[in-house]
């Protein structure tokens, strides 16, 4: 069981399922494996014989620290019954530190409802992973040639800029990474034609700083029928003036009703002045909100708003009624996250959003904390 990753798909909710053949059940953290594996998806993974394992297989291993990763074979390395593997993320630059049959407890067979074990999927995995090598190849040789040595000396003496190569070769030579931009370009143009359909409906997306009470507490009380509360018990919890200096809400309203809203406030990581902190205080959404899709252009204004703030850490509170045997999950967070470069780096359970609920009563409501980091370049 994983705890924290720091964003290179790192695994958790580690349970067995059902089925014929026992398969492992995890949820993807970090975005080392973007497009592949999104934030939060849902991976499937069967244990395999290491002579099974091949280029191009998507193998969940334990790092020397106990951190579980997901990543692609890129190389095998047979010394007769003994083999080792080398893995890269399809999202890096350079692999991982070589790993023993030992350390490997699976192989992806499904991320979502895709079979990755499919015939095409594992000629594109095969694929996938010659650029990926071959990517870091092409790297250590330029950096091993005299060219770029002299172009450090120049930089050193000032008589160059300094100049990030590293990150110019993996965001702009890599395929792989113009395949990710493609797909969250994609992303970005599916939230603009699903807001276009939703704005013809009469929903839209509005922020405000000051809390419509009423409208609030009637969507509260529809999403928890049996945590009735009154305006006067919301006004109590909800104490606005102590999130400054820049609390908000975020509301989905369909013509003049409410269909859901979301308390966010940012404040200064530390003393530090290195970036900004938020959370997601409170997230209520009715049921019409969440068969409408709002709630994708809903985080999504969410994440570009934290942007615009210089926010480089997000908290969340899981929202109880998210159930996804109704269809209601938390995927549009976790894409829109995605969306905006953000990986989970924690998540605790057993944890009350804001004390909002425990000043209620309703200590049951919010079981769950997810904290995401912003990906540096």
């Amino acid at each position: 069981m994983v705890s924290e990753s720091n964003d290179n798909g790192g695994l958790s909710g580690l349970v067995f399922g059902a089925g014929k053949a026992p398969l492992l059940s995890a949820t993807a953290f970090g975005s080392s494996m973007l497009p592949l594996m999104r934030l939060g998806a849902e991976l499937w993974l069967e244990m395999v014989s290491t002579e099974s394992i091949d280029v191009g297989d998507v193998v969940l291993f334990y790092r020397p620290s106990e951190v579980l990763v997901a990543h692609r074979v890129v190389r095998v390395l047979r010394n007769g019954p003994v083999s080792s593997f080398l893995t890269q993320g399809d999202n890096r630059l350079t692999p991982d530190t070589g790993i023993t049959h030992s350390q490997i407890l699976g192989r992806v067979v499904r991320v979502g409802k895709t079979d990755i074990r499919s015939f095409p999927w594992r000629v594109l995995g095969r694929i996938v992973a010659s650029l990926s090598y071959g990517h870091f190849l092409i790297w250590r040789r330029l950096t091993g040639s005299s060219l770029n040595h002299l172009r450090h000396r120049l930089e050193k003496k000032g008589i160059l800029p300094r100049i990030n190569a590293g990150w110019w070769f993996e965001n702009f030579v890599n395929p792989i990474a113009w395949l990710k931009r493609f797909v969250l370009t994609g992303a970005r143009l599916n939230v603009l034609f699903l807001r276009n359909r939703l704005l013809y409906r009469k929903i839209y997306i509005q922020r405000s700083g000051i809390p419509d009470i009423p409208a609030m507490v009637r969507v509260w009380n529809e999403v928890f029928p049996e945590c009735v509360i009154t305006d006067v018990q919301f006004t109590q919890a909800v104490d606005v003036k102590s999130l400054l200096p820049s609390p908000g809400f975020f509301l989905v309203k369909q013509g003049d009703r409410l269909l859901g809203w979301v308390l966010v406030h940012v404040a200064p990581i530390g003393n530090s002045g290195k970036g900004s902190y938020g959370c997601i205080d409170l997230f209520i959404l009715s049921k019409e909100g969440w068969r409408s899709q709002a709630c994708r252009v809903l985080f999504h204004d969410v994440f570009a708003w934290f942007c615009q703030q210089g926010v480089k850490r997000v908290e969340f509170g899981f929202h109880l009624a998210v159930d996804p045997r109704n269809g209601i999950s938390l995927a549009p967070f976790f894409d829109a996250a995605s969306e905006f470069r953000f990986g989970i780096v924690q998540e605790k359970s057993e944890f009350f959003a804001a004390d909002f609920y425990a000043r209620l009563g309703f200590q049951e409501k919010c079981s769950s904390l997810v904290l995401l980091q912003a990906k540096k370049n």
